[in-house]
């Protein structure tokens, strides 16, 4: 209680997280998050789960994960629709 709410909201407006290691955004419920560069392979996967963090219901499928130049990576995807069920 009394903490601020970093998650990402069902909007279509532009949102914007500033996290430790690289920035995130949702537009229309896309995610799309860049590193900063040179980041290490646990730096990589404590972005990646800081991101998971930011999702209310987690990825609508499996996020796409690419290594950019300078060893920054980026993540993107679509937020989970919570009205909709995947059975």
């Amino acid at each position: 209680m009394g903490q601020f709410n970093h998650q990402f909201k069902y909007s279509g407006e532009l949102q914007i997280r500033i996290l430790p290691k690289g920035v995130v955004t949702c537009t229309n419920y896309k995610i799309e998050a860049i590193s900063d560069p040179a980041v290490t392979p646990v730096e990589a996967v404590n972005f990646y789960a800081s991101i998971i963090k930011l999702l209310p219901n987690g990825w609508a499928t499996n996020a796409v994960i690419e290594m950019l130049d300078k060893n920054a990576i980026s993540i993107t995807g679509c937020l989970a629709d919570p009205k909709r069920r995947i059975s």
